[in-house]
């Protein structure tokens, strides 16, 4: 399992991903191959009361770098308008199965980034937010080359 925490001072933002696998090569991040199913869920715990708009959880990509930016969604989950109470925790379970592209990209000039984001909309307040990354790659393997042997 895999996580992301993000505290404000309005509510603490708990991304876990029970899928994937870790990719040790970027701080553990869950890493999954095209049109595996991305799940999990996000535990939100208010530090004081707060009646929300919408809540989103979004699975989705975004470029960074020079230039022009991008966001994609690809799968939504939404609440309409609530309430949360301070102290009390509320779980929102994703699951998704995700596509054949982008794959993740870490470049000169840009980056193509996927994650979860998680968006309490407030009325008349900064929005509580956090960004969970992870990769979406296809598994490389390297062919088995053969050894040849020099014989003198």
């Amino acid at each position: 399992m895999f996580s992301s925490l993000f505290r404000s001072d309005k509510a603490d933002i708990f991304v876990s991903f029970t899928t994937g696998t870790p990719d040790v090569a970027r701080r553990e991040i869950p890493r999954f191959v095209p049109g595996e199913t991305v799940s999990g869920f996000v535990e939100i715990t208010p530090s004081e009361n707060i009646t929300y708009k919408r809540l989103f959880v979004r699975i989705k990509w975004r470029t960074e770098g020079k230039g022009d930016t991008d966001e994609v969604v690809w799968y939504t989950v939404q609440e309409a308008e609530g309430a949360l109470s301070a102290g009390f925790v509320k779980t929102v379970p994703f699951t998704a199965v995700l596509p054949g592209e982008p794959w993740s990209y870490a470049g000169r000039y840009i980056n193509i980034v996927w994650g979860v984001d998680v968006e309490i909309d407030v009325a008349w307040a900064v929005n509580p937010r956090h960004f969970a990354p992870f990769i979406l790659a296809p598994a490389w393997t390297m062919p088995a080359s053969p050894v040849k042997s020099i014989e003198r």
